[in-house]
C-alpha cells in the first residue's frame, strides 16, 4: 500500500509537469493570425525622413551624375526628381541619372516608381460597363473653345519661362558679383606681386634688416613674393571658373529668352 502511495505522488509531479510545460510551450500566434496589423510607418517615413534632412543643403560643388553644379543648393526631392538651384540657374535631375549611393542617402523610393507604373487590371468577365459620359453642349462654337483653350496654356507655358528667365537671370547677377570680387582681389595681388619683385631686384634677393613701426625686422622679400604669388593663383583659377559659368549663364537665358518669344509668336 505505500509503494502505491509513492508512485501515486510521482504519477502526479509527472501529470502537472507535462501540463506546465505544455503551457509553457504554446504556440505563438503570428500577427497575421491574430488580426493584428504590422505597421508600416517606419518604413514609409524613411525616405521622407531622408529627403528632408538633405533639402536645403548647400555644396560649393555637386555632381549628379554627368552634370556638375557650383554653388548648388537642394531646393526639393520629390518621387521623380531632385531640383537643384546652382550658380547657372535651376536644374530638375531624374532620380534615373543619379547613382546608388545618392539614391539610398537622399531617399530614393523604388516603391513610388512602381506605383506610378501600374497598369490598370484587365477587365473581368461580369464586370459592369463603364458609364457612358454625358455629353454637354458647349456654350460656344467647337472652333472657339478650341482657340481659348490654347491661348490659355501659351499663357501658362510663357509664364512659367518667365519665371525661369528671372531665376536665370538672378543667378546670372550673383556670378557677376562673385567674378568681380575675385578678379579685385586678382588685381591687387597682382600689384603687390609686382611691387616685391621690383624690391627684390634693388636689394639682389638678399634678406634685409628694415624699420617697421620703429622696429628692427627681418624682411625676405623673395618668400613674401612666393607667398603673393600662390594667393594670386588661387584667385586667378577662381576668375577663370566664374568666366566661364557665366558664359554658360548667359546662354542658358538666352535660350530660355528664344523660348519665350516663340511662344509669343504662335
Amino acid at each position: 500500500m505505500e509503494i502505491v502511495r509513492r508512485w501515486g505522488l510521482i504519477g502526479l509531479i509527472s501529470v502537472v509537469t507535462v501540463s506546465m510545460i505544455s503551457v509553457g510551450c504554446k504556440k505563438p500566434r503570428l500577427r497575421s493570425e491574430s488580426g493584428e496589423k504590422e505597421s508600416e510607418e517606419p518604413m514609409l517615413r524613411i525616405p521622407a525622413e531622408l529627403r528632408k534632412a538633405v533639402i536645403g543643403k548647400t555644396f560649393a560643388s555637386l555632381t549628379l551624375g554627368d552634370r556638375v553644379f557650383t554653388e548648388a543648393t537642394i531646393r526639393n526631392i520629390t518621387d521623380d526628381v531632385i531640383v537643384v538651384a546652382h550658380a547657372s540657374g535651376v536644374h530638375e535631375v531624374p532620380w534615373s541619372a543619379v547613382d546608388t549611393e545618392v539614391k539610398r542617402a537622399w531617399g530614393f523610393d523604388p516603391s513610388a516608381v512602381a506605383k506610378s507604373k501600374v497598369e490598370p487590371a484587365p477587365k473581368k468577365a461580369g464586370d459592369p460597363e463603364p458609364a457612358t459620359p454625358i455629353a454637354i453642349l458647349p456654350e460656344s462654337l467647337p472652333g472657339e473653345n478650341k482657340s481659348a483653350q490654347s491661348e490659355k496654356e501659351k499663357a501658362i507655358a510663357i509664364a512659367e519661362k518667365q519665371k525661369m528667365l528671372e531665376a536665370q537671370l538672378a543667378g546670372i547677377r550673383s556670378i557677376e558679383s562673385s567674378l568681380a570680387r575675385h578678379s579685385s582681389n586678382a588685381a591687387q595681388l597682382r600689384n603687390q606681386l609686382n611691387s616685391l619683385r621690383a624690391r627684390q631686384r634693388n636689394t639682389s634677393g638678399r634678406i634685409m634688416v628694415e624699420r617697421v613701426e620703429g622696429k628692427s625686422t627681418i624682411v625676405d622679400r623673395k618668400r613674401e613674393a612666393a607667398e603673393v604669388q600662390v594667393k594670386l593663383k588661387a584667385e586667378e583659377h577662381m576668375v577663370a571658373q566664374f568666366s566661364k559659368s557665366l558664359q554658360a549663364a548667359r546662354k542658358e537665358a538666352q535660350d530660355i529668352q528664344n523660348e519665350i518669344e516663340r511662344l509669343r509668336s504662335f
